[in-house]
Protein backbone atom coordinates (compact mmCIF):
# COMPACT_ATOMS: atom_id res chain seq x y z
CA UNK A 1 0.00 0.00 0.00
CA UNK A 2 1.08 3.55 -0.72
CA UNK A 3 2.09 5.73 2.23
CA UNK A 4 0.84 9.27 2.76
CA UNK A 5 1.67 11.63 1.11
CA UNK A 6 1.09 10.19 -2.32
CA UNK A 7 3.98 9.03 -4.47
CA UNK A 8 1.80 8.84 -7.59
CA UNK A 9 -0.70 11.32 -9.02
CA UNK A 10 -3.28 11.48 -11.79
CA UNK A 11 -3.71 14.53 -14.01
CA UNK A 12 -6.10 15.15 -16.92
CA UNK A 13 -4.75 17.19 -19.82
CA UNK A 14 -7.32 19.83 -20.83
CA UNK A 15 -8.77 19.95 -24.33
CA UNK A 16 -11.38 22.73 -24.07
CA UNK A 17 -10.47 24.71 -20.97
CA UNK A 18 -12.39 27.93 -20.44
CA UNK A 19 -14.19 29.94 -17.78
CA UNK A 20 -16.98 27.48 -16.99
CA UNK A 21 -20.27 29.31 -17.08
CA UNK A 22 -21.92 26.54 -15.03
CA UNK A 23 -19.58 26.97 -12.05
CA UNK A 24 -18.97 30.72 -11.89
CA UNK A 25 -22.17 31.35 -9.94
CA UNK A 26 -20.74 29.92 -6.72
CA UNK A 27 -17.00 29.89 -7.43
CA UNK A 28 -16.02 33.42 -6.51
CA UNK A 29 -12.38 32.66 -7.36
CA UNK A 30 -13.19 32.61 -11.09
CA UNK A 31 -12.47 35.73 -13.08
CA UNK A 32 -11.66 36.37 -16.75
CA UNK A 33 -7.95 36.23 -17.54
CA UNK A 34 -6.31 38.80 -19.76
CA UNK A 35 -4.44 36.25 -21.85
CA UNK A 36 -6.28 34.72 -24.81
CA UNK A 37 -6.91 32.08 -26.09
CA UNK A 38 -7.17 30.41 -22.72
CA UNK A 39 -7.02 26.76 -23.83
CA UNK A 40 -3.53 27.15 -25.28
CA UNK A 41 -2.35 29.14 -22.26
CA UNK A 42 -3.85 26.62 -19.85
CA UNK A 43 -2.28 23.72 -21.71
CA UNK A 44 1.14 25.36 -21.44
CA UNK A 45 0.64 25.81 -17.68
CA UNK A 46 -0.59 22.22 -17.36
CA UNK A 47 2.47 20.90 -19.17
CA UNK A 48 4.65 22.99 -16.87
CA UNK A 49 3.07 21.32 -13.85
CA UNK A 50 3.58 17.86 -15.31
CA UNK A 51 7.23 18.69 -15.99
CA UNK A 52 7.70 19.99 -12.45
CA UNK A 53 6.16 16.87 -10.91
CA UNK A 54 8.16 14.49 -13.07
CA UNK A 55 11.32 16.54 -12.70
CA UNK A 56 11.02 16.22 -8.92
CA UNK A 57 10.51 12.48 -9.04
CA UNK A 58 6.74 12.23 -8.52
CA UNK A 59 5.20 9.40 -10.55
CA UNK A 60 2.60 10.95 -12.85
CA UNK A 61 -0.24 9.35 -14.82
CA UNK A 62 -1.60 11.74 -17.47
CA UNK A 63 -4.88 11.15 -19.31
CA UNK A 64 -5.76 13.40 -22.26
CA UNK A 65 -9.23 14.89 -22.41
CA UNK A 66 -11.01 15.18 -25.78
CA UNK A 67 -12.61 18.37 -27.07
CA UNK A 68 -15.84 16.58 -28.01
CA UNK A 69 -16.54 15.96 -24.32
CA UNK A 70 -16.93 19.74 -23.79
CA UNK A 71 -15.61 19.49 -20.24
CA UNK A 72 -13.93 22.84 -19.50
CA UNK A 73 -12.89 21.85 -15.95
CA UNK A 74 -11.56 18.36 -16.74
CA UNK A 75 -8.10 19.35 -15.50
CA UNK A 76 -9.54 19.24 -11.94
CA UNK A 77 -10.04 15.44 -11.61
CA UNK A 78 -9.77 15.43 -7.82
CA UNK A 79 -13.36 16.68 -7.67
CA UNK A 80 -14.92 13.55 -9.14
CA UNK A 81 -12.41 10.86 -8.11
CA UNK A 82 -10.51 9.85 -5.01
CA UNK A 83 -8.54 6.63 -4.51
CA UNK A 84 -7.73 4.79 -1.32
CA UNK A 85 -5.26 2.32 0.11
CA UNK A 86 -7.74 -0.56 0.22
CA UNK A 87 -8.22 -0.40 -3.56
CA UNK A 88 -11.38 1.72 -3.45
CA UNK A 89 -12.07 4.38 -6.07
CA UNK A 90 -14.83 6.81 -5.09
CA UNK A 91 -16.90 8.61 -7.75
CA UNK A 92 -18.51 11.83 -6.54
CA UNK A 93 -21.65 13.86 -7.35
CA UNK A 94 -20.86 17.09 -9.17
CA UNK A 95 -22.70 20.40 -9.02
CA UNK A 96 -22.28 21.46 -12.66
CA UNK A 97 -23.92 19.23 -15.30
CA UNK A 98 -21.00 19.64 -17.71
CA UNK A 99 -18.60 18.47 -14.99
CA UNK A 100 -20.48 15.19 -14.62
CA UNK A 101 -19.13 14.17 -18.04
CA UNK A 102 -15.62 14.14 -16.53
CA UNK A 103 -16.36 10.77 -14.88
CA UNK A 104 -15.05 8.59 -17.67
CA UNK A 105 -14.22 4.86 -17.47
CA UNK A 106 -11.05 5.34 -19.49
CA UNK A 107 -9.52 7.35 -16.63
CA UNK A 108 -9.81 4.37 -14.30
CA UNK A 109 -8.54 2.14 -17.10
CA UNK A 110 -5.44 4.34 -17.35
CA UNK A 111 -4.76 3.67 -13.68
CA UNK A 112 -5.17 -0.07 -14.19
CA UNK A 113 -2.89 0.06 -17.24
CA UNK A 114 -0.24 1.73 -15.10
CA UNK A 115 -0.33 -1.20 -12.70
CA UNK A 116 -2.76 0.04 -10.05
CA UNK A 117 -5.53 -2.15 -8.69
CA UNK A 118 -9.07 -0.79 -8.55
CA UNK A 119 -10.69 -3.42 -6.35
CA UNK A 120 -13.91 -1.60 -5.48
CA UNK A 121 -15.82 1.34 -6.91
CA UNK A 122 -17.92 3.35 -4.47
CA UNK A 123 -20.22 5.39 -6.70
CA UNK A 124 -21.84 8.24 -4.80
CA UNK A 125 -22.58 10.20 -7.98
CA UNK A 126 -26.32 9.31 -8.17
CA UNK A 127 -26.85 11.77 -5.30
CA UNK A 128 -26.50 14.61 -7.79
CA UNK A 129 -29.93 13.73 -9.20
CA UNK A 130 -31.29 14.78 -5.78
CA UNK A 131 -29.32 18.03 -5.75
CA UNK A 132 -26.82 16.67 -3.21
CA UNK A 133 -23.15 17.23 -4.02
CA UNK A 134 -19.77 16.28 -2.59
CA UNK A 135 -16.90 17.20 -4.89
CA UNK A 136 -14.14 14.80 -3.94
CA UNK A 137 -11.01 16.10 -2.30
CA UNK A 138 -12.10 19.61 -3.20
CA UNK A 139 -14.92 19.27 -0.69
CA UNK A 140 -13.10 16.87 1.63
CA UNK A 141 -9.58 17.60 2.88
CA UNK A 142 -8.33 14.25 4.14
CA UNK A 143 -5.76 13.72 6.84
CA UNK A 144 -4.97 10.13 5.97
CA UNK A 145 -2.84 9.48 9.03
CA UNK A 146 -5.50 10.44 11.59
CA UNK A 147 -8.38 9.56 9.24
CA UNK A 148 -10.04 12.91 9.72
CA UNK A 149 -12.07 14.45 6.89
CA UNK A 150 -12.40 18.24 7.06
CA UNK A 151 -15.22 19.89 5.13
CA UNK A 152 -16.55 23.42 4.74
CA UNK A 153 -20.26 23.35 3.89
CA UNK A 154 -21.24 24.93 0.56
CA UNK A 155 -23.57 24.33 -2.38
CA UNK A 156 -21.02 21.80 -3.60
CA UNK A 157 -20.32 20.18 -0.24
CA UNK A 158 -23.21 18.52 1.56
CA UNK A 159 -22.81 17.94 5.30
CA UNK A 160 -25.28 15.05 5.17
CA UNK A 161 -23.34 13.28 2.45
CA UNK A 162 -20.00 14.02 4.13
CA UNK A 163 -21.15 12.19 7.27
CA UNK A 164 -22.37 9.24 5.20
CA UNK A 165 -19.09 9.15 3.27
CA UNK A 166 -17.08 9.27 6.50
CA UNK A 167 -19.02 6.35 7.97
CA UNK A 168 -18.47 4.29 4.82
CA UNK A 169 -14.77 5.12 4.55
CA UNK A 170 -13.97 4.96 8.29
CA UNK A 171 -13.10 8.64 8.72
CA UNK A 172 -14.04 11.11 11.44
CA UNK A 173 -15.76 14.14 9.87
CA UNK A 174 -15.00 17.69 11.00
CA UNK A 175 -17.65 19.82 9.32
CA UNK A 176 -17.73 23.61 9.54
CA UNK A 177 -18.63 26.77 7.62
CA UNK A 178 -16.10 29.03 5.88
CA UNK A 179 -16.57 32.29 4.00
CA UNK A 180 -14.66 34.82 2.01
CA UNK A 181 -15.60 38.39 1.30
CA UNK A 182 -16.24 39.48 -2.26
CA UNK A 183 -17.09 43.15 -2.49
CA UNK A 184 -19.31 43.90 0.50
CA UNK A 185 -20.74 40.41 0.96
CA UNK A 186 -19.62 37.10 2.45
CA UNK A 187 -19.90 34.00 0.29
CA UNK A 188 -19.30 30.37 1.29
CA UNK A 189 -15.88 29.05 0.33
CA UNK A 190 -16.90 26.73 -2.50
CA UNK A 191 -14.23 24.06 -1.83
CA UNK A 192 -12.49 23.30 1.44
CA UNK A 193 -9.14 22.77 -0.26
CA UNK A 194 -8.73 26.44 -1.10
CA UNK A 195 -8.54 27.36 2.60
CA UNK A 196 -7.12 24.25 4.27
CA UNK A 197 -4.27 21.90 3.38
CA UNK A 198 -3.48 18.87 5.54
CA UNK A 199 -0.08 17.27 5.10
CA UNK A 200 2.15 14.79 6.87
CA UNK A 201 4.70 17.56 7.55
CA UNK A 202 2.54 20.61 8.26
CA UNK A 203 -0.98 22.00 7.97
CA UNK A 204 -2.15 25.25 6.36
CA UNK A 205 -5.36 27.00 7.45
CA UNK A 206 -7.16 30.25 6.74
CA UNK A 207 -8.67 30.35 10.21
CA UNK A 208 -10.32 33.76 9.76
CA UNK A 209 -12.51 32.30 6.99
CA UNK A 210 -14.28 30.30 9.71
CA UNK A 211 -16.44 33.05 11.18
CA UNK A 212 -17.99 30.99 13.99
CA UNK A 213 -15.64 31.03 16.97
CA UNK A 214 -16.56 27.55 18.20
CA UNK A 215 -16.09 26.03 14.74
CA UNK A 216 -12.79 27.85 14.27
CA UNK A 217 -11.55 26.55 17.61
CA UNK A 218 -12.66 23.00 16.77
CA UNK A 219 -10.86 22.94 13.42
CA UNK A 220 -7.72 24.57 14.79
CA UNK A 221 -7.51 22.20 17.75
CA UNK A 222 -8.03 19.20 15.52
CA UNK A 223 -5.13 20.28 13.31
CA UNK A 224 -2.87 21.07 16.27
CA UNK A 225 -3.58 17.72 17.90
CA UNK A 226 -1.77 16.03 15.00
CA UNK A 227 1.48 17.43 16.45
CA UNK A 228 2.35 18.92 13.08
CA UNK A 229 3.08 22.65 12.72
CA UNK A 230 0.11 24.82 11.72
CA UNK A 231 0.72 27.79 9.43
CA UNK A 232 -2.15 30.28 9.41
CA UNK A 233 -2.85 32.38 6.32
CA UNK A 234 -5.18 35.35 5.90
CA UNK A 235 -8.08 35.76 3.49
CA UNK A 236 -6.06 37.74 0.99
CA UNK A 237 -3.55 34.91 0.85
CA UNK A 238 -6.38 32.39 0.54
CA UNK A 239 -7.72 34.34 -2.42
CA UNK A 240 -4.27 33.95 -4.00
CA UNK A 241 -4.58 30.16 -3.49
CA UNK A 242 -2.07 29.98 -0.65
CA UNK A 243 -4.31 27.38 0.97
CA UNK A 244 -4.38 25.23 -2.17
CA UNK A 245 -1.12 23.35 -1.64
CA UNK A 246 -0.35 19.65 -1.69
CA UNK A 247 2.38 17.56 -0.14
CA UNK A 248 3.75 14.74 -2.33
CA UNK A 249 6.55 12.22 -2.07
CA UNK A 250 9.30 11.65 -4.63
CA UNK A 251 10.89 8.34 -5.64
CA UNK A 252 13.55 8.72 -2.95
CA UNK A 253 10.92 9.06 -0.23
CA UNK A 254 11.44 12.81 0.23
CA UNK A 255 8.36 14.94 0.89
CA UNK A 256 7.87 18.07 -1.22
CA UNK A 257 5.27 20.84 -0.97
CA UNK A 258 3.82 21.91 -4.32
CA UNK A 259 1.99 25.22 -4.77
CA UNK A 260 1.36 27.77 -7.49
CA UNK A 261 3.68 30.73 -8.00
CA UNK A 262 0.84 33.05 -6.99
CA UNK A 263 0.46 31.17 -3.72
CA UNK A 264 4.17 31.36 -3.01
CA UNK A 265 4.27 35.07 -3.81
CA UNK A 266 1.35 35.68 -1.45
CA UNK A 267 3.18 34.21 1.55
CA UNK A 268 5.09 36.55 3.80
CA UNK A 269 8.88 36.04 4.06
CA UNK A 270 8.39 34.71 7.61
CA UNK A 271 5.73 32.22 6.50
CA UNK A 272 7.82 31.04 3.57
CA UNK A 273 10.92 30.70 5.75
CA UNK A 274 9.00 28.64 8.26
CA UNK A 275 7.49 26.37 5.61
CA UNK A 276 10.80 25.98 3.77
CA UNK A 277 12.53 25.02 7.02
CA UNK A 278 10.12 22.09 7.29
CA UNK A 279 9.82 20.91 3.70
CA UNK A 280 11.20 21.85 0.25
CA UNK A 281 8.82 24.08 -1.71
CA UNK A 282 8.15 23.76 -5.44
CA UNK A 283 6.05 26.43 -7.16
CA UNK A 284 4.57 26.41 -10.66
CA UNK A 285 3.02 29.36 -12.58
CA UNK A 286 -0.72 28.76 -13.09
CA UNK A 287 -2.14 32.27 -13.52
CA UNK A 288 -4.57 31.51 -16.35
CA UNK A 289 -5.88 28.29 -14.81
CA UNK A 290 -6.35 30.04 -11.47
CA UNK A 291 -8.22 32.98 -12.99
CA UNK A 292 -10.41 31.23 -15.54
CA UNK A 293 -10.87 27.97 -13.64
CA UNK A 294 -11.08 29.29 -10.09
CA UNK A 295 -8.81 26.49 -8.88
CA UNK A 296 -5.10 26.00 -8.45
CA UNK A 297 -2.41 23.35 -8.22
CA UNK A 298 -3.93 21.10 -5.58
CA UNK A 299 -7.22 21.02 -7.53
CA UNK A 300 -5.38 19.65 -10.57
CA UNK A 301 -4.01 16.61 -8.75
CA UNK A 302 -5.87 13.42 -7.91
CA UNK A 303 -3.61 11.47 -5.58
CA UNK A 304 -3.21 7.76 -6.29
CA UNK A 305 -3.23 5.57 -3.19
CA UNK A 306 -4.30 2.33 -4.89
CA UNK A 307 -2.20 -0.78 -4.32
CA UNK A 308 -0.04 -1.95 -7.20
CA UNK A 309 -0.26 -5.35 -8.78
Amino acid sequence: MNAWPARSVLLVQPACFRNNEQTSGNNRFQRPAALQPVQEAALAEFNGLVSALQGHGVHTVVVADKAEHDTPDSLFPNNWLSTHEDGTAVLYPMYAPNRRRERRPEVLEALRSDGFQVQRILDVSPEESKGIYLEGTGSLVLDRSTRIAYMAVSERSSAELAFRWAAEMNYTPVVFHAFHRVGHADFPVYHTNVMLAAGSTLNILCASAIRDEAERKSVTQSLLQTGRPLVTIDEGQMNAFAGNMIELCDKQGRNLLFMSSAARNALSPAQLDRISSLIPVVDVPLAVIEAEGGGSLRCMIAEIFLPRR
